[in-house]
């Protein structure tokens, strides 16, 4: 089995615009993917390859300004991604057939299904997924607040020399903290097999 850590960045509209999109759609949609990155470990928790990919928006087309200074994506660069049938192909190919999803927090997701059911995609192939953070305040201090990767990162010393906010770049970070937690145990534990 694989472990998949993977991250999102997403494009979101201004207000009046998301409000008319979902009325136009008769369906939620917070935010539209325009980043997917991902990082596959193997069974010993080493890295055996990275996906990577920039997705064309089809309802939120204007690139937030906070989105783009955040992520360092621009709208050129958006306006020539992959429409998100194309990138959840290639990402699905990505992924095989036997793996887990590991995510830092909750949210994305939810996110990816969202997008996913505006497209008409079937996502039951999203489901199998663990949340590190859980993981993570689990086997070191047991409390439930939410930490950011960057705060797992400084509790495990791992340097962080690569931007932030970037889909890959934290798909690699949530791959680096995985390494230095007990994941197979855990799942174990979630999943009662163990």
């Amino acid at each position: 089995m694989y472990y998949i850590t993977f991250d999102l960045e997403w494009n979101q509209a201004y207000a009046q615009k998301a409000l008319a999109v979902q009325r136009q759609l008769s369906s939620r949609l917070r935010g539209e993917v325009i980043q997917i990155g991902a990082v596959k470990l193997n069974e010993d928790m080493q890295p055996c390859g990275s996906y990577q990919i920039i997705v064309k928006p089809k309802y939120f087309k204007k690139l937030h300004r906070h989105v783009s200074e955040l992520t360092g994506i621009s709208q050129e660069m958006m306006d020539s991604g992959a429409s998100m049938p194309e990138a959840e192909e290639s990402f699905r190919r990505f992924c095989g057939n036997d793996f887990v999803f590991l995510t830092w927090g909750p949210d994305d997701i939810p996110m990816l299904k969202e997008n996913l059911h505006v497209h008409g995609i079937d996502s039951k192939w999203l489901e199998r997924s663990y949340d590190l953070q859980v993981i993570f305040n689990r086997q070191t201090d047991g409390l439930k607040k939410q930490r950011s990767l960057e705060y797992a990162m400084e509790y495990f010393e791992i340097p962080q020399r690569l931007h932030a906010h970037d889909a890959l770049n934290d798909a690699y970070f949530t791959a680096l903290v995985a390494q230095k937690l007990d994941v197979i145990k855990a799942v174990r534990e979630i999943t009662g097999l163990g």
